[in-house]
């Protein structure tokens, strides 16, 4: 949506990424995660509409929203000069080309989906540890370390398949913190609601 709003879009290759690559692993293999070995007297939300349930999500994606929302609209600012305005394509068949909004927003939401798909992963009193899913933590760290790659020092090859435009250094190690701080948030705010539910 925010895209939308400035005339562009995520490219093909983009969209392919996060479907495919970031997406498809973490859900399956989120999902092998065993069952915490004791049983708890703590009994698991009924229905998906519950409040606390509902407070859990609506809290995550008003995290999200609100990151996303400063990134995207604090880029023209902070970039200056090396900003590259979005254009819409010539014709619908074509992608739009690469400008700042939408290279600062794909390497911005890619780790946000990283980071929803790890808080989302409550462990104890209901499921194990991560680190007890082989797959699922090889598949976070190599998704991990490959979008923090892209934002701090992409490789010719990669910017060129992402369609990612060139970006200061110092705005990259920006990018970075508030990479960090939405992690933190998100964690922070599962982390209290966990407390306050159990």
């Amino acid at each position: 949506t925010f895209l939308y709003l400035r005339g562009s879009n995520l490219s093909d290759n983009q969209f392919l990424c996060i479907d495919i690559a970031v997406l498809v692993p973490l859900c399956i293999f989120q999902s092998w995660t065993g069952a915490w070995p004791q049983l708890t007297h703590n009994v698991p939300q009924e229905s998906l509409f519950s409040v606390p349930v509902m407070t859990s999500v609506l809290g995550m994606a008003a995290i999200q929203g609100a990151f996303t929302f400063y990134v995207q609209g604090s880029a023209e600012a902070r970039l200056g000069p090396s900003y590259i305005k979005c254009v819409p394509a010539a014709t619908l068949r074509d992608d739009d080309p690469p400008c700042s909004d939408n290279t600062v927003l794909y390497l911005f939401t890619s780790i946000q989906y990283i980071t929803t798909c790890l808080v989302f992963s409550v462990s104890k009193p209901f499921r194990k540890h991560i680190w007890t899913n082989p797959a699922f933590l090889f598949s976070v760290i190599i998704l991990s370390s490959y979008q923090v790659f892209l934002t701090l020092s992409p490789d010719v090859y990669s910017a060129d398949l992402f369609a990612l435009v060139p970006l200061p250094q110092q705005y990259r190690y920006e990018l970075f913190g508030l990479i960090c701080a939405n992690c933190l948030c998100s964690y922070l705010w599962e982390l209290l609601l966990r407390k306050w539910l159990y």
